[in-house]
């Protein structure tokens, strides 16, 4: 347990440091560690600081632009992954990203399902050398493996063509009243939710030539008030 005889304080957050090596007791924080300065004057909050050490997951806060480009095996997301504001996330045709049916950061919405949670800029668009494609890395891919990839309040510069969605529980939740176009794609196995927005008494989202098949519903639209 975390707390004993007592409990956390308003400004505390409980999910996985990201340091070099847990096991070995090296307690150095690594590039995309969530407590690299979260401290109130900007500092790395934990026993050792940030020095330059790489995360050795795809999982955690991004710190730069990050490009997954199409090769022959996919690339694992093992934890929830952020995007923050200004910086861009782009999957390349072709390439393929596979979410663990497990969250390493144990963090997010749902502590037990990674998720891709976006408040800069996703860019996801297949073409010609092939669609870019999302589906559960779990070894028997189901409905609701992973959580979903969510375009969260203040992201915008979205492109989301000629992808696929696969094996989510919200395969597509949009809470940003930027616009969103989502064109060409595949949503499967995803339950309960499809598509879910919500509406924020602004923004404009378009689905376009896109299949959405299982789940409760395909697309679902919520207003601020949960209606």
């Amino acid at each position: 347990r975390d707390y004993v005889g007592m409990g956390p304080g308003g400004d505390d957050f409980q999910l996985n440091p990201l340091v070099v090596d847990p096991e070995g007791d090296d307690l150095r924080l690594t590039e995309r560690s969530p407590c690299r300065g979260t401290g109130e004057d900007g500092s790395d909050v934990g026993a050792l600081p940030y020095e330059g050490a790489p995360s050795a997951t795809l999982a955690g806060v991004l710190t730069e632009d990050l490009v997954l480009t199409a090769r022959d095996e996919p690339w694992v997301i093992e934890g929830d992954l952020i995007v923050p504001h200004g910086i861009t996330m782009t999957v390349e045709p072709g390439a393929q990203v596979e979410l663990l049916a497990s969250d390493l950061m144990r963090s997010g919405r749902d502590v037990n399902r990674v998720e891709v949670r976006v408040y800069g800029t996703l860019i996801a668009s297949g073409d010609g050398d092939g669609r870019v494609v999302f589906r559960s890395g779990g070894p028997a891919p189901a409905p609701g493996d992973w959580y979903g990839i969510q375009l969260l309040e203040g992201s915008d510069g979205h492109a989301l063509t000629d992808l696929d969605i696969e094996d989510a529980y919200h395969a597509l939740q949009v809470e940003t009243v930027a616009a969103v176009d989502i064109e060409r794609a595949r949503i499967v196995n995803s339950s309960p939710n499809g598509v879910a927005v919500d509406f924020r008494g602004a923004g404009t989202y378009r689905l376009v030539d896109s299949w959405i098949r299982g789940g409760a519903h395909g697309v679902r639209i919520d207003d601020a008030n949960g209606d």
